[in-house]
């Protein structure tokens, strides 16, 4: 059983998910013909001479595999997505002349991504979100003392997602496990979920990126909102470009975000400057809304204010009214 994983940062380097695959069946190279030795340790960046073409990489990585296990091995290839253009081809092409019953390939890309192994036709299968029952039982396994209120909600962010559903908690304290103190609005990211999404949403034009942060922040998904809050600058076609991304849907002149944490990450990598603009030019469009707009003020300060302070207070004061006394 081999097993590689595609890198963002190599992405661009021919050969390095190749490389990573094969590096250890190197011992079993003195088995191969010397052309196709040849071939593969130029692939290792050993010898010179003129770069090998597909043909002979892929011929040479067939044979290296039937030298090393007779054709019948297990390669489990993460985060395809990701791997480099070359390595991506050769095992495209390897993948159509696998011998049925013999070296199988197991691939895993993330949606939302362009992958050199869609081109090959190879089947395809797309994982479902964990059903809310077996989500509760793989966070319980994890986080079996989580307050009942933090559990929903964890619950509720992840959206059977089983990574998050391992990941969100790291970067929440114990006091915020056990409930004591209150969960932020945008649950942080790590790193590994910054990896996940920051490619999609930091390539998207200005115009898309403005307006998708005041989607997330606007919270209810009125598209008749965000159109307000972006007044002049509203653009009809940056919900598109951000819906043909992957990121968003819209119905019904709702928007809806693919996945709660691309609401978070479209948050979290703005700069707070851009974040406070945003939240100001909700504030003004929700009059109507004191509640709401008491939140977004405080979202725009960059000092105390006893206005906004005030405002908060009054929202504060109307929830416990309507039986709302945590939201105080």
């Amino acid at each position: 059983m081999l097993r590689v994983a595609g890198v963002e940062c190599e992405a661009e380097l021919p050969f390095s998910g190749l490389h990573q695959l094969l590096r250890p069946l190197r011992e079993f190279t003195g088995r191969l013909e010397p052309g196709e030795r040849d071939v593969l340790n130029r692939v290792f960046g050993e010898g010179g001479g003129t770069p090998p073409g597909r043909l002979a990489v892929s011929t040479a990585t067939l044979a290296l595999f039937d030298a090393a296990a007779g054709s019948r091995m297990l390669l489990l290839i993460d985060d395809v997505h990701w791997m480099d253009r070359s390595s991506a081809e050769i095992l495209g092409f390897v993948a159509h002349r696998l011998e049925p019953g013999g070296t199988v390939i197991l691939a895993a890309a993330c949606t939302g991504y362009t992958c050199q192994f869609e081109q090959t036709r190879i089947p395809v299968r797309d994982l479902e979100p964990l059903d809310r029952t077996a989500a509760g039982r793989l966070l319980d396994s994890r986080h079996p003392t989580l307050a009942a209120s933090v559990r929903r909600s964890l619950l509720e962010q992840a959206r059977g997602n089983p990574l998050a559903l391992r990941e969100l908690t790291s970067s929440l304290g114990s006091r915020q496990l056990s409930g004591s103190e209150p969960l932020p609005a945008s649950l942080p990211l790590n790193e590994r979920f910054r990896l996940l999404y920051t490619e999609r949403v930091l390539s998207l034009p200005t115009a898309t990126s403005r307006t998708l942060l005041l989607a997330a922040l606007e919270g209810s998904g009125s598209v008749g909102m965000v159109r307000a809050a972006a007044g002049d600058d509203w653009d009809a076609e940056a919900l598109a470009a951000a819906e043909l991304a992957d990121l968003i849907r819209l119905e019904e002149g709702r928007i809806t975000f693919r996945h709660p944490l691309i609401r978070s990450a479209v948050v979290q990598m703005t700069p707070l400057p851009l974040r406070r603009q945003a939240h100001h030019a909700l504030a003004q469009c929700l009059t109507h809304d004191p509640d709401r707009r008491a939140w977004h003020l405080a979202g725009a300060a960059v000092e105390a204010d006893e206005t906004v302070a005030a405002a908060l207070e009054a929202a504060a004061e109307r929830a416990c009214g309507r039986g709302g006394a945590s939201t105080r």
